[in-house]
């Protein structure tokens, strides 16, 4: 049985992400792209920076407000892609998108963002859960 089974661990990891997340802050450093990333009906709006070096994500960061399910979904997934090489990354965005939508999806490649698999349930919270992605795959492909 997987761990991504029980639906306190997930709601705890969205909760954790949500309060103390790893990749909060800009660093303003020079070669970073950066995106604005918000919803006109929400009143989620993040600044994301990535640094591309040699076709891999050195690093990547954010700052802004939004909502448990939004801040937690662009912590997860700049941990998921960050070091990696950008086809692997939008492997990994690609495989988001499924669990998002609620079909067969690569559980191993999610790790912590399995915590969302039931969102495709909660349709008010998709977009949350989707529009982090969405950023980061355009930064990505304006250097693929």
């Amino acid at each position: 049985m997987s761990l991504f089974n029980d639906p306190e661990l997930l709601k705890q990891i969205i909760i954790d992400h949500y309060r103390n997340p790893q990749h909060q802050g800009l660093t303003k450093g020079q070669g970073y792209s950066c995106i604005n990333s918000n919803v006109e009906t929400c009143l989620d709006d993040f600044q994301i920076e990535m640094l591309i070096k040699n076709n891999s994500i050195e690093d990547a960061n954010f700052e802004g407000v939004g909502c448990a399910v939004s801040t937690a979904a662009i912590d997860i997934l700049i941990s998921l892609i960050e070091n990696l090489k950008l086809e692997k990354a939008i492997t990994i965005l690609s495989e988001y998108f499924k669990l998002i939508e609620g079909t067969q999806y690569n559980e191993n490649m999610m790790q912590e963002a399995n915590a969302f698999k039931t969102i495709y349930q909660h349709a008010n919270r998709i977009n949350c859960a989707k529009i982090p992605a969405i950023s980061l795959l355009k930064l990505i492909k304006e250097k693929f």
